[in-house]
């Protein structure tokens, strides 16, 4: 993490599962002294963290696709191409420029062309706004209800055990939106 904070910049946040390296001592030493929150998304549940599961999914595409070939210059590749809805690839969102590959490309193209970052923003909120009228198309018209201390809910079973029926509690603590712990007859559920 350091190595891409240096590359990068240090988040303000940073959303993980609830894997031991991100529930670790260590790791909340980390969060504090470099300055950003650690965000935990619930568990069993990779909705909640929809950003890295989407970026896992690419990522196996394009191992897979590159299985016979070099993989670093099919990741280049992707870096190289706009994404579906948008006008700039993510190369040229980060480094204003095409990124130099083995395709035969005109000199010019490789040459840094600032892109307005106001243009960028626009673009990505464009498809933000286009995707959630998709989503709305489909989505229940009933907004979901908060849950708050001491409500009585049910937890879905670990996938391991999908075929056991789901767990009665009670919230103990809310973490956020939608997400909670929740003591059951097992023990406190997050």
């Amino acid at each position: 993490m350091k190595k891409n904070f240096a590359r990068a910049e240090i988040p303000h946040a940073c959303v993980s599962d609830n894997g031991p390296q991100f529930s670790s001592h260590e790791y909340s030493q980390f969060a504090s002294e470099y300055g950003f929150k650690p965000v935990k998304s619930s568990p069993y549940h990779s909705k909640g963290n929809g950003k890295a599961e989407s970026a896992v999914k690419v990522a196996k595409n394009i191992l897979k696709k590159a299985r016979h070939e070099d993989p670093y210059l099919a990741l280049l590749a992707y870096r190289n191409t706009p994404q579906q809805g948008h006008k700039f690839s993510p190369a040229q969102r980060l480094m204003n420029r095409k990124l130099r590959d083995i395709t035969v490309s005109v000199p010019q193209q490789l040459k840094p062309h600032p892109v307005s970052s106001t243009e960028v923003v626009n673009d990505i909120m464009s498809r933000r706004v286009r995707s959630k009228q998709q989503y709305d198309k489909r989505a229940s018209p009933k907004p979901l209800k908060s849950v708050s201390q001491n409500d009585q809910v049910f937890v879905k079973p670990n996938p391991k055990n999908k075929h056991k029926p789901w767990i009665y509690g009670e919230v103990v603590k809310n973490r956020g939106h939608r997400s909670c712990v929740v003591n059951t007859a097992v023990g406190l559920i997050q």
